[in-house]
């Protein structure tokens, strides 16, 4: 059952194709999440408007899946949820958190056990504020 094989290919095609019943994305392993997934998922999930949760824990993230994943929350306005990484995230959580002041959709964020740092915390604060801040001008 997906173990090692790729169910974001066709995660992905289903969000491309903007389909109104996918609104949990679901790729916790055994699913794997490598940076070709996140490259797929990212890419449809920048023209989905019906996916509300992305649920990827369990995953390392490299700088460069992180910096993807960024530049998807920064376009995405349909989701709602994020939980992405593992226990190595650590201070990469920031390059995510960064891409947090530019969205106002997401509202609830899993980093539980992510391995967050104080850095990766005071980039969090600073989006968070920068949010607030677009959301009152």
């Amino acid at each position: 059952w997906w173990e090692g094989e790729s169910a974001a290919k066709g995660f992905a095609e289903q969000l491309r194709a903007n389909d109104a019943k996918l609104l949990t994305l679901c790729l916790v392993p055994p699913k794997r999440f490598d940076p070709q997934d996140v490259e797929e998922i990212c890419d449809g999930l920048e023209v989905n408007t019906h996916c509300h949760e992305l649920l990827a824990s369990g995953h390392s993230l490299s700088d460069a899946s992180c910096e993807r994943l960024a530049k998807m929350i920064r376009i995405n306005s349909s989701l709602r949820t994020l939980s992405l990484g593992d226990s190595s995230l650590g201070d990469r959580a920031g390059i995510l958190f960064d891409a947090l002041g530019e969205n106002a959709s997401l509202t609830s964020l899993d980093f539980e056990h992510k391995g967050l740092t104080a850095e990766a915390g005071r980039r969090l604060a600073s989006a968070l504020v920068r949010r607030a801040e677009g959301a009152a001008g």
